[in-house]
C-alpha cells in the first residue's frame, strides 16, 4: 500500500481545512507551499535558499542517512537576515520541541553540555535540530564540535585539570549562521553553505515588512504546517541507486573533479532520501516498512546538490565566494592587492588572504597563477631593478556532470 493510499483512507474523517492541507502534502509542489507559508513569517524572497535548508531539516527524519549530510552553514554579512530565515523556515517545518538552539556556544561550554547530568540520563540529539547562532570562530574546528559532526560517538578532553572520555549520544541536523566561520579543509567534507539573499530588493522588501508599508502578510496554513510537522521517520530505499551510479559515472570518467566529490556523491543520495520523505504522503511502502524514493525525487536532489556545491562541489564561505566572483575569467591570475580591491569588501583585505591562502590552496580552490615582473625603481648606482610578483587564479575544475533522470531511467529497465 502506497503512503498516499493510506492517506486516502483517513482523508474520510478530515474537514476541508485539513483536505486542502492533505492535497498539498501529496502535491508535487509541496516546496513552493512551504516557500509561500514561510514568506507569510515576513521572509522576503530566499525562495532557493528556503528549499535548501528545507531539503536539509528533512533529513532529521531519515533513518539510514550518512551522518555528514546533515550540517550545513548559513553565512553572509551581518545584517542580511540569516537567522531570520533560519528562524521562520523552522517555525513552519520543525516541531519546537525538537529545536536546541543556542547562541555563542563555544568549546568549553559544549563539553560542560556533554558532561551534564540531564543530558547523561537517556537524552539523545536524535531527531533533534540543533541551531547556533554566530558561535565562536574556534568553535566548529573544536574536537566536541567536529566528532558531533561527524556523527562519532565519543571524544577526549580536559575538563578542570583532568582527562575526561565524554560520550555523544545521538546526531542532529546541524544548522549554523555565521559571517566569519571559515569551512576547513577538513571540514568541506562535512558541510554545505547557503549564502543568505543580500540584494538591494530584498532589503527593501524587509524594510517594507518592518515599517508596515507593504502588503498584509496572509494568514498562515496551520492544517498544512501540522501535517509538515508529524511527518514520520523511515528507512528510504533508492531502488534505482546502482543505475544512477552507472550513469553518474558514464559521464563524468575523463572530467577533472575534485576529490571531495567522493564524499559528496553520498550526499546527493541523502538529498534523495530527504525528498522521499517531504514526498512520502505520495511514496510506495514497501512490506518492510521502508519508503521508496522515485526519480522524482532524484530531480529535486539534483537541483539542490548544484546550487548547494557550486562548479566544484565545495562549499565557500561568504569571503571565498567573493574571491572566487573577483577571479573569474582571470586566466592569467591577479594579485593579492588587486584582489583585495577588486572584492572591495572590509572583511577581505591583503591580511585577510595570507592568512587564508594556504587553506584555499588546500582546498584545492585557488592556485598560483602566471608570475609578474615589474620595474621597481633603482639600485644605489642608478640602476633599474625588477622584481617578480606573484599572482592567484582559480583552480580550473569542469562542471560537475549529474545525468538526466531519462539516462538512470534507461539504464535502471534493461
Amino acid at each position: 500500500m502506497s503512503s498516499k493510499q493510506q492517506s486516502k483512507i483517513i482523508d474520510n474523517g478530515l474537514s476541508k481545512t485539513q483536505k486542502k492541507a492533505l492535497q498539498k502534502m501529496q502535491s508535487s509542489k509541496i516546496l513552493d507551499y512551504i516557500v509561500e507559508e514561510v514568506h507569510k513569517e515576513g521572509v522576503v524572497n530566499e525562495d532557493t535558499n528556503i528549499k535548501l535548508l528545507t531539503i536539509k531539516l528533512m533529513l532529521k527524519y531519515v533513518k539510514n542517512r550518512d551522518p555528514v549530510s546533515s550540517n550545513v552553514l548559513i553565512t553572509e554579512e551581518t545584517g542580511a537576515g540569516k537567522d531570520w530565515l533560519v528562524e521562520n523556515t523552522l517555525k513552519v517545518l520543525i516541531p519546537e520541541a525538537d529545536i536546541v538552539m543556542r547562541t555563542g556556544l563555544t568549546n568549553q561550554s559544549l563539553n560542560y553540555w556533554f558532561t551534564n547530568k540531564k543530558y547523561s540520563n537517556g537524552w539523545t540529539f536524535d531527531g533533534k535540530i540543533l541551531y547556533l547562532s554566530d558561535p565562536p570562530e574556534d568553535t566548529l574546528k573544536g574536537d566536541g564540535f567536529r566528532t558531533l559532526a561527524t556523527g562519532k560517538n565519543h571524544y577526549s578532553t580536559v575538563v578542570k585539570g583532568k582527562m575526561v572520555d565524554i560520550k555523544i549520544k545521538g546526531k542532529p541536523v546541524i544548522v549554523v549562521t555565521s559571517m566569519k566561520n571559515n569551512i576547513d579543509v577538513e571540514g568541506q567534507r562535512r558541510w554545505d553553505a547557503i549564502h543568505a539573499d543580500n540584494s538591494n530588493e530584498t532589503t527593501v522588501g524587509c524594510l517594507e515588512n518592518i515599517f508596515g508599508l507593504g502588503k498584509n502578510l496572509p494568514e498562515p496554513d496551520t492544517s498544512f504546517r501540522n501535517q509538515i510537522q508529524t511527518l514520520l521517520e523511515y528507512n528510504v530505499l533508492i531502488p534505482f541507486k546502482p543505475a544512477l551510479g552507472q550513469a553518474l559515472l558514464n559521464d563524468n570518467k575523463k572530467s577533472n573533479k575534485p576529490t571531495i566529490l567522493r564524499t559528496k556523491v553520498k550526499v546527493l543520495l541523502d538529498f534523495i532520501r530527504a525528498s522521499a520523505i517531504l514526498h512520502q504522503h505520495n511514496r510506495k511502502i514497501d512490506d518492510d516498512g521502508n519508503l521508496i524514493a522515485e526519480l522524482e525525487d532524484y530531480e529535486i536532489a539534483k537541483k539542490i546538490f548544484m546550487q548547494f556545491q557550486g562548479d566544484s562541489g565545495q562549499a565557500l564561505d561568504t569571503y571565498e565566494r567573493a574571491v572566487k566572483d573577483a577571479l573569474i575569467g582571470e586566466t592569467e591570475g591577479l594579485s593579492v592587492q588587486e584582489i583585495a580591491e577588486r572584492v572591495g569588501h572590509r572583511g577581505v583585505t591583503e591580511n585577510w588572504f595570507y592568512r587564508h591562502r594556504d587553506n584555499m590552496m588546500e582546498k584545492h580552490f585557488i592556485k598560483q597563477g602566471v608570475p609578474r615582473t615589474y620595474e621597481a625603481g633603482e639600485n644605489s648606482k642608478g640602476e633599474p631593478f625588477k622584481r617578480t610578483m606573484k599572482t592567484y587564479k582559480l583552480v580550473d575544475y569542469s562542471l560537475i556532470k549529474l545525468p538526466t533522470s531519462e539516462k538512470v531511467r534507461k539504464i535502471w529497465e534493461k
